[in-house]
């Protein structure tokens, strides 16, 4: 397909044999988070960056399967503070993957329409020349 053509095939970040960034970066967090259910709100805490006017990136990946199984995306404005009420910028579908640029001590909430799926999270920050 088009999109298979640009974006490669489909399957997790973490699966891939070598990971050619275009940029000099580090992973500054990672790890996965198992969701705790439909209605509630679970705020993935992101770490904080080093330095000012960092250049981050979020990558996010639904490892669920089933068909119901997705999540709902909201950011946070201001560090522990709550995301809107119906504030989703993104809904992550199942075996979905989601790469966003993000800045400083900012931190997301995920939600689940159903289940308790696991998301796989990475936090990477660019390093600055």
């Amino acid at each position: 397909t088009g999109e298979e053509a640009i974006f490669g095939a489909d399957h997790p970040l973490r699966l891939s044999a070598s990971m050619l960034a275009p940029y000099k970066g580090k992973v500054v967090q990672s790890g996965n988070m198992m969701l705790t259910g439909s209605g509630t709100k679970d705020n993935l805490a992101l770490a904080a960056l080093s330095g000012e006017n960092d250049r981050a990136y979020l990558y996010l990946f639904n490892t669920a399967q089933s068909a119901n199984k997705y999540v709902k995306v909201g950011l946070r404005a201001a560090w522990d503070t709550d995301s809107a009420s119906g504030d989703w910028f993104a809904v992550l579908p199942p075996f979905g993957q989601l790469f966003i640029p993000i800045s400083d001590m900012q931190s997301v909430d995920l939600e689940a329409n159903s289940g308790s799926p696991i998301v796989e999270y990475m936090l990477f920050q660019k390093d600055t020349d």
